[in-house]
């Protein structure tokens, strides 16, 4: 029960700075437009506003490309939302496979007597090296999190147009989408 209070207060403090990053954004619109009021108005010194000009700029097109890739990830993320996740074996081929639908919160693991994950890779080729809680899958706004919870071996994710896994630090949830290969230990699930 822990683990989810842990993750519940996570989730709320990403909120909470989304919140402070949009509420810090207006104050800088504000103080920004008291300054160009000021120098273009209220001085005249044509250095200054020949440097406050490219400062603004400057300004303007970081500001723009940041908001234009956290847009793009995230319309790629709703419009890529995945409904199942499939396991694979060596050689590619579907073993298993679990919906998503209706679900929000998803333990990986080996079922035990004192545990019972919703995805049980017991009978994985790999399952000597999973934890009986290895990972955790968690939906928040349309978007599933994996988690790596403590475990021996490690999660990790492979993008679909990535050559590289990509290994997730414990407590540090990682967004996934269609396409992407979840490493639990050595055992591959896709997301699809």
């Amino acid at each position: 029960m822990e683990k989810w209070t842990s993750l519940t207060n996570t989730y709320k403090k990403r909120q909470q700075a989304y919140v402070m990053i949009k509420v810090i954004d207006i104050l800088l619109l504000v103080v920004s437009a008291f300054l160009l009021l000021y120098i273009f108005i209220l001085n005249r010194d044509t250095l200054l506003q020949m440097i406050l000009i490219i400062f603004i700029i400057a300004s303007a097109a970081i500001f723009l490309i940041y908001h234009y890739v956290a847009t793009k990830k995230q319309a790629l993320a709703q419009t890529t939302a995945i409904e199942k996740l499939v396991l694979l074996n060596e050689q590619g081929q579907e073993v298993q496979e679990w919906s998503l639908t209706d679900e929000t919160s998803l333990l990986i693991g080996k079922k035990t007597v004192d545990y019972q994950p919703k995805i049980d890779l017991s009978h994985a080729e790999y399952a000597a090296l999973i934890n009986t809680e290895h990972a955790l899958l968690n939906c928040v706004d349309g978007i599933w999190y994996v988690e790596d919870i403590d475990s021996v071996n490690g999660v990790g994710i492979r993008k679909p147009y990535r050559h590289l896994t990509q290994k997730l630090k414990q407590e540090n949830p990682c967004a996934i989408g269609y396409g992407d290969i979840l490493y639990i230990a050595n055992t591959k699930i896709i997301a699809k």
